[in-house]
């Protein structure tokens, strides 16, 4: 005090026993301050700030304060992001000093965007004070990508033939199942698939198969030994099969109706259609004659599908019967050899016999099996060798029964369905060529016409047959029985009706003369001469 007052009834100077002076301790505090820091802090996936459309992610800010009160924290974001109904923008905090958390759940936009941000705004008042404190801001920079958008894919891939949804009995095919992602998000870890079959249709495997992502998944499956109806086979992701997108780590997403995807299927059973091909056999051979075609065959593999399996013919079972209906049990009495060959090389040789058991047939096995597309005809020849010692003169060459067609379907070995062209079967399936007549192997007794007579509309013309004991010129004439020339024909030795052998069908006349012009009805005379100076005649019968 600067001056001490009087006591107000004494009327004297106070007393001031603590005397005339004393103090206040006062301290100055620095203003109080907030600082705020942000990340995403779930899940682990969008650490990197890289987000799928869609994705619910949480947003953690860390607040540190000294010397505040009614400390407020709000969370902005730009449009297309939003808050779950139950969580509010803004959030008061404790007024404690020191550090504490704030979180937000926050739900991506459906768009991608290629960069935006969330801000994290923090405000308090000074706790002495009660003013206002800077505020404190920071952010999260995020990209938002396309969600991973999973479909499930399986189909038949092995093999080829079965691709198309069509087998055969037992025969076992590839299935191949796989996920693929139309998302710009990456998949994770592993997915599961099941497999349902339909009745008979069979695996070894487990239905139920996990795999790695970006993998494939693979069933063996055997169909039924019998034929089906169209049918499914289905390839399902059961609930808690899905891969994670990499940026939830959740569960990916999967479109409606894409977890379960059908594979049509039919079993079918494989038919070859057997069918004899244009006469190319001669109607007359002589003994030692080489190389005869005598039964054509063409061979068609069905179509059912356009991916429809191969077939591999391995062999035939021929018979060779008599005029009257006997088989020749002793092949040798009329051929030294008989072969399948290509249709139009004979030097392809499927298969061929030249030793000969005793017995009812001959075992024709293919030593080069014949592979035979579907729709695409296949044509072989059955040629043989007429035995030197030939005894039995009149024969033909016959499979009797589809059992005697060896044939099998590739990657099955099933034996299809063999008929003839007009749906002959088993027992009744029969394919055989036309007699063929042994002719003498002189020029006198082979010199022969057939048909005898001829000259009707059935009967148009006649074939002239002759054996030649060696190449030579050939003159053939047809005479009136008064000796007046009707036709003739000059050969030389180079051209096929001059080769040495038996001559069937080489030489045809149509019962015109040399001039085109047609002759009467009657007998005329052939007359054959070589200029090795064999010579025969032989009478024919003109009959319109």
């Amino acid at each position: 005090m600067t001056k001490v007052p009087l006591d107000e009834n004494a009327n004297v100077t106070a007393n001031t026993p603590f005397g005339i002076q004393d103090s206040v301790y006062v301290e100055t505090q620095e203003g109080g301050s907030i600082f705020t820091s942000s990340r995403i802090s779930d899940p682990p996936g969008a650490f990197d700030a890289i987000l799928s459309t869609y994705q619910q992610f949480t947003v953690t800010a860390e607040i540190s304060s000294f010397g505040v009160s009614d400390i407020k924290s709000r969370l902005e974001w730009p449009s297309g992001f939003s808050l779950p109904l139950n969580m509010v923008a803004e959030q008061n905090l404790p007024s404690i000093q020191g550090v504490q958390n704030v979180i937000w759940f926050v739900n991506a936009p459906k768009d991608p965007i290629a960069q935006t941000v969330l801000r994290v705004i923090t405000r308090a008042n000074d706790s002495n004070s009660g003013l206002p404190v800077r505020p404190d801001t920071t952010a999260v920079t995020v990209q938002v990508v396309n969600r991973a958008d999973v479909r499930l894919f399986a189909l038949i891939s092995s093999p080829v033939e079965a691709t198309d949804g069509v087998v055969s009995p037992s025969q076992e095919f590839k299935i191949d199942a796989y996920l693929e992602n139309s998302g710009t998000a990456n998949i994770l870890d592993q997915f599961s698939l099941l497999l349902s079959l339909p009745a008979g249709y069979t695996t070894l495997e487990n239905m139920l198969k996990s795999a790695p992502v970006n993998t494939m998944i693979q069933w063996t499956v055997s169909a039924p030994n019998y034929t089906t109806s169209a049918q499914n086979i289905n390839v399902n992701l059961p609930l808690g099969g899905e891969p994670k997108d990499e940026n939830t780590n959740a569960a990916t997403y999967f479109q409606p109706g894409t977890r379960t995807t059908s594979i049509p299927i039919l079993t079918m059973e494989k038919s070859v259609t057997l069918d004899i091909l244009p006469d190319r056999s001669p109607n007359a051979v002589a003994r030692g004659d080489v190389g005869i075609s005598v039964l054509g065959l063409e061979l068609i593999n069905s179509e059912e599908d356009f991916l429809s399996n191969n077939v591999v013919l391995k062999g035939l079972t021929i018979k060779i019967q008599k005029k009257d209906g006997q088989t020749i049990t002793d092949p040798q009495t009329v051929i030294s050899r008989i072969a399948a060959v290509k249709y139009h090389d004979h030097q392809y040789i499927f298969g061929e016999v030249t030793t000969f058991n005793t017995g009812s047939s001959i075992e024709l096995s293919y030593t080069r099996p014949d592979t035979i597309r579907p729709a695409e005809p296949d044509s072989i020849d059955i040629i043989v060798d007429i035995s030197p010692t030939a005894t039995v003169d009149n024969f033909k060459f016959v499979i009797d029964s589809s059992s005697s067609v060896s044939i099998e379907e590739v990657h099955t070995a099933n034996t299809p369905i063999v008929r003839t062209r007009t749906g002959e079967m088993g027992a009744d399936f029969r394919l055989e060529s036309d007699f063929i007549l042994l002719m003498a192997d002189n020029l006198t007794e082979s010199f022969r016409n057939y048909p005898n007579p001829f000259g009707t509309s059935e009967r148009p013309t006649t074939t002239i047959s002759y054996y030649l004991k060696q190449n030579s010129h050939v003159e053939i004439k047809i005479y009136t029985l008064l000796g007046e020339l009707v036709w003739s024909r000059s050969y030389q030795p180079s051209q096929p009706q001059g080769n040495q052998g038996s001559h069937d069908g080489d030489v045809i006349w149509d019962g015109r003369n040399d001039k085109g012009f047609k002759v009467l009805n009657g007998i005329y005379v052939a007359y054959i001469s070589t200029d090795y100076g064999d010579s025969a005649t032989n009478k024919i019968a003109l009959l319109k």
